[in-house]
């Protein structure tokens, strides 16, 4: 029984090992222009004037944001009863960063990889690391006025120990949670930056992970782009 539990330990811990791994690579990975080519500004035109220089998409991205950890059962009654906050006393802090990979429908959908790093606070303390693959619709009617874009993603969850949170509000948890995120940006047509809010969201994923567990927090923070 020691051996089983110890190469459970084994198990786990290699599997830490590889998320970490992977979001700090990530992290450390220095960006890549794709996209359209650039036309270099000291090239002439046929007819001797120099072409303008064509602006690479931008393809990463940060973003910081702060939370609080709802006290509702489920995140549907979190979107439909915003008016009914329900906030434990858990907070949280988290640094993303992502890299676009791929684009549909002329840029109108971006696909993206983001790592998080994540630290819990307040009634609880520990980390969390998320890798979740997100996909972003980033074309609205009034966008040339105020860029707006929506995201959904989905991914793994794993937090240095069992949340206390979460086994206070669903009477049981686990380390490893699927992760998903739902996120509304809005900024300034030709800024860099934008206004990022979030729901961020650990789940048992139907009983696959754990047979109970998980958790919802509101989050809010600064999404830039570069």
């Amino acid at each position: 029984m020691d051996r089983g539990r110890h190469a459970g330990t084994q198990r786990r811990g290699g599997a830490y090992g590889a998320l970490v791994a992977c979001c700090l690579a990530f992290a450390a990975t220095p960006a890549r222009s794709q996209g359209a080519p650039t036309t270099p500004a000291s090239m002439p035109t046929p007819t001797g004037a120099r072409a303008p220089a064509v602006a690479a998409p931008r393809l990463d991205a940060v973003t910081f944001y702060v939370g609080r950890i709802s006290a509702h059962r489920t995140w549907q009654d979190l979107v439909t009863e915003p008016w009914s906050p329900r906030l434990t006393d858990s907070w949280l802090v988290t640094a993303a960063r992502s890299r676009q990979f791929a684009t549909r429908f002329d840029g109108g959908l971006a696909w993206e990889l983001e790592g998080q790093v994540t630290h819990h606070f307040g009634d609880q303390s520990h980390w969390e690391f998320n890798l979740p693959v997100i996909a972003r619709w980033q074309r609205f009617p009034w966008s040339e006025r105020l860029r707006t874009t929506a995201a959904f993603g989905l991914g793994l969850s794993w937090a240095t120990e069992v949340p206390e949170t979460e086994v206070r509000l669903e009477g049981t948890s686990a380390q490893w949670l699927v992760y998903w995120v739902m996120e509304l940006t809005v900024g300034p047509p030709d800024a860099r930056w934008d206004v990022s809010t979030r729901i961020h969201h650990r789940s048992k994923a139907f009983g696959l992970f754990a047979e109970e567990g998980g958790m919802n927090a509101v989050t809010l923070g600064l999404r830039y782009r570069f």
